[in-house]
């Protein structure tokens, strides 16, 4: 069985597995992209599997980071094992992000908020493209 950490101490393990500043900045923009996409989808038509995409708009940023800028393994594989330690440090992530924890300069954040529109109108924007005679086709 998985050892989960202490709820109350989960947000400090948390903060203290995200030390580098590349890496903070790829987990902001998934998190802010999940939420900018569950924004988007009802307001604007996107593909039809735009929203399949959140699992990894979310996560695959964030483990970029860990695994080629902190080069480590994500906390995830370690607390959130079961559903409790899961949501918990979900939780923690969130919170942190939008306590102004984890980000603390103007570069950081519009670093992330950049990253994170570009993921949403990645996986929003239906693909077209022009024939040599101009003509537009829908491919996807």
């Amino acid at each position: 069985d998985p050892v989960l950490p202490d709820s109350t101490n989960i947000c400090a393990e948390y903060e203290a597995a995200h030390f580098n500043q590349v890496s903070d900045v790829l987990h902001c923009a998934g998190m802010v992209a999940l939420l900018l996409l569950l924004i988007a989808v009802p307001l604007k038509p996107p593909p039809r599997n735009a929203i399949l995409w959140g699992p990894p708009i979310y996560y695959l940023p964030a483990w970029v980071g860990h695994y080629c800028f902190q080069k480590d393994i994500p906390a995830v594989f370690s607390y959130g094992t079961t559903l409790h330690g899961w949501w918990m440090g979900e939780w923690c992530a969130f919170k942190q992000l939008f306590s102004g924890r984890i980000l603390s300069t103007s570069i950081e954040w519009v670093s992330a908020l950049v990253l994170a529109i570009g993921f949403v109108q990645l996986v929003t924007t239906k693909n077209t493209t022009r024939t040599c005679d101009g003509q537009k086709t829908k491919q996807g």
